[in-house]
C-alpha cells in the first residue's frame, strides 16, 4: 500500500475567522478557495512535497482535524484497511469541480495535458483506525496529481508550478464566491 500525506483539514464554525488566525501561523495572506460547491472549503500549499492545510466548514461540534492521504486505488486500499481493524466512518464520496469554474478548469488543464481532466479531482473517504482516530483517504485523479505532488510529480520541493495553481485558484474561487452569492 503506497500513500502519501498531502492534506491536514481543519473544521471551523467561522471560516473567515480560523482563516485569518492559520494565516499568521503559515505565512501567508490568503487561501484560495477549493473549487467544489458541495461544502465551504479553503486550502493552501504549506510544503514542498504538496501538502495542502485546508479549512473546511463544519459539520458538527465532534468533527476533528482530519489528516488526508493520497492513494493509488480508494476501494482496494479501504478494503485492505478494513480487514486490518479499521472502519468507515464516511463512506466514499466524489469530489467534484464546481459548474461555475469547471471551464476555466478544464482551459488551464489543457495548457499542459492534451486530454480534458473530467468534472472531479477524486474521490475520498473518511475511516476510523482500530483505536477509532479518524483520518481521509483520497485517490486523486491525473489533473491533481502536479498539486499534491503525487505520482510522478512527487518531490521535495514546493515549485513554481504548485504556485501558480495557487494563485490560479484564488483567482477561481473568488470566481466562484461571486456565483454563489
Amino acid at each position: 500500500m503506497n500513500s502519501k500525506l498531502i492534506q491536514y483539514n481543519v473544521p471551523a464554525k467561522d471560516i473567515g475567522k480560523i482563516k485569518a488566525f492559520y494565516s499568521k501561523i503559515v505565512g501567508h495572506a490568503e487561501f484560495a478557495r477549493s473549487l467544489t460547491s458541495q461544502v465551504t472549503s479553503y486550502h493552501l500549499p504549506i510544503s514542498k512535497d504538496g501538502l495542502q492545510f485546508t479549512i473546511t466548514q463544519r459539520h458538527s461540534a465532534q468533527e476533528p482535524p482530519i489528516c488526508y492521504f493520497s492513494v493509488e486505488s480508494l476501494s482496494a486500499t479501504v478494503d485492505a484497511l478494513i480487514a486490518d481493524g479499521g472502519s468507515v466512518f464516511v463512506e466514499p464520496f466524489d469530489l467534484p469541480v464546481a459548474p461555475a469554474v469547471l471551464e476555466e478548469y478544464t482551459e488551464e488543464f489543457r495548457k499542459n495535458h492534451k486530454e480534458a481532466p473530467g468534472n472531479t479531482v477524486g474521490r475520498a473517504a473518511i475511516l476510523r483506525d482500530p483505536e477509532g482516530n479518524i483520518f481521509g483517504l483520497t485517490e486523486l485523479h491525473e489533473q491533481a496529481h502536479s498539486l499534491f505532488k503525487v505520482g510522478r510529480y512527487q518531490d521535495d520541493m514546493v515549485d513554481a508550478e504548485q504556485m501558480i495553481q495557487h494563485n490560479r485558484g484564488i483567482a477561481m474561487g473568488k470566481k466562484l464566491e461571486k456565483s454563489n452569492s
